[in-house]
């Protein structure tokens, strides 16, 4: 028995699966493939010839059945769908037996398929017989007793044995050919990315070297040392209490002081925000005085003058270390007059290509300390915010 004969049997057995409320549904659902005749006949019968057009529609057949159990399964036939799984199952099981299958006898091509060039006439005339004589007998066949192929009969030939062995090797080669290109593909890709790394790294030495800059260098913002005692009065930064922004710059430079002591000094920033650092109480300072730049001039230099004065701190009873003077330079070769007192350790900041952006440290009374924050000169373009922390 073939398997379209074992499918159409089993197709006979699925009737008494179905009830007439099934066939009904059966036949709604696949209305649209079938003749008016057949939709309105929901008999046995009428069932059969609904089979035997999606048989002729090439729907179904006995290889592929995949249709007919996604519609037994959406009428809710689960009997049926279960029954046709169980011979889809067989039919791989089978298959797969048919592509392993060893009969090392029908390959020995020197026995059957070769001849020996020293045989008489007599020789060839009787194998040529013997071939004949054998002709009918050149099917092979393999019954499986196995219970869950149902005793089935397989009919193979020794060419159609040849063929399924050659086309396995095939494809077990194209497998192997195929799984080696991917492989070569991915050491490229990675030795690609690896050699564009190495490349990436020198270009940047050469550049650091040649150029003889540092990484401060390339960097926006330049933070310069602290001048003062970082200990006493409030820590304040103008960058995060002004809001500032790269844009921003600095407009006038405003201070008090007494003849030896810095009371005083409050930056205004483009962006008209200021904040007084120092003389958080009343106290009158005998001379004040303000710095104003004009609108494309910058400072680029500072004096800074640190000592220690007898002020009211109970923390520092033999005298407080504070910031007791200042004097700022222009990259227009101005320069302001001393703010405070210039009674103390001098020290100059400055960085080529830099320009003084804003102040932070720390102040209460007095400037307790005080550190310069640098911004490189660039386009307008460019746009960035300056440093908070």
């Amino acid at each position: 028995m073939d398997e379209q004969f074992d499918f159409r049997a089993l197709l006979l057995k699925l009737q008494d699966c179905l009830s007439d409320n099934d066939r009904r549904r059966l036949h709604f659902i696949v209305g649209d493939t079938i003749p008016r005749r057949l939709r309105d006949n929901p008999t046995l019968g009428g069932t059969l010839d609904l089979l035997e057009s999606l048989f002729d529609q090439a729907k179904i057949s006995e290889q592929d059945f995949d249709y007919l159990i996604h519609t037994f399964n959406e009428i809710h036939c689960y009997q049926a769908v279960q029954r046709l799984k169980e011979h889809q199952l067989v039919q791989k099981q089978r298959n797969q037996n048919e592509t392993i299958i060893n009969l090392p006898d029908l390959f020995d091509d020197n026995e059957e398929d070769t001849m020996n060039p020293n045989q008489n006439l007599s020789d060839c005339v009787s194998s040529n017989d013997s071939q004949q004589r054998d002709s009918a007998s050149s099917q092979v066949t393999i019954s499986f007793n196995a219970n869950d192929i149902n005793n089935d009969t397989l009919h193979l030939t020794k060419t159609q044995i040849q063929s399924e062995t050659k086309q396995f090797k095939i494809n077990l080669i194209f497998l192997k050919q195929k799984l080696k290109s991917r492989l070569t593909k991915c050491q490229l890709i990675f030795f690609l990315l690896h050699i564009i790394c190495i490349l990436i790294l020198i270009l940047l030495i050469i550049f650091l070297t040649k150029s003889k800059r540092s990484i401060s260098d390339i960097l926006l913002i330049q933070s310069g040392d602290f001048y003062g005692n970082r200990g006493g009065g409030y820590e304040f930064n103008d960058a995060r209490d002004c809001q500032l922004t790269l844009y921003d710059k600095i407009v006038t430079i405003s201070a008090g002081w007494t003849s030896d002591t810095l009371d005083y000094v409050t930056f205004l920033y483009s962006n008209k925000r200021s904040m007084q650092r120092g003389r958080q109480t009343y106290r009158y300072s005998p001379y004040t005085s303000e710095f104003v730049l004009n609108p494309d001039e910058s400072i680029n230099r500072v004096t800074i003058y640190t000592n220690t004065r007898l002020i009211d701190n109970p923390f520092a009873p033999n005298g407080t270390f504070l910031v007791v003077g200042l004097r700022f330079y222009t990259d227009k070769e101005r320069s302001s007059e001393l703010f405070g007192s210039s009674n103390g350790t001098q020290m100059d900041e400055s960085f080529s290509n830099f320009t003084l952006a804003y102040i932070r440290g720390n102040a209460l009374g007095y400037i307790d300390a005080l550190q310069f924050i640098w911004y490189r000169k660039i386009s307008p373009s460019s746009a960035a915010t300056l440093l908070t922390n």
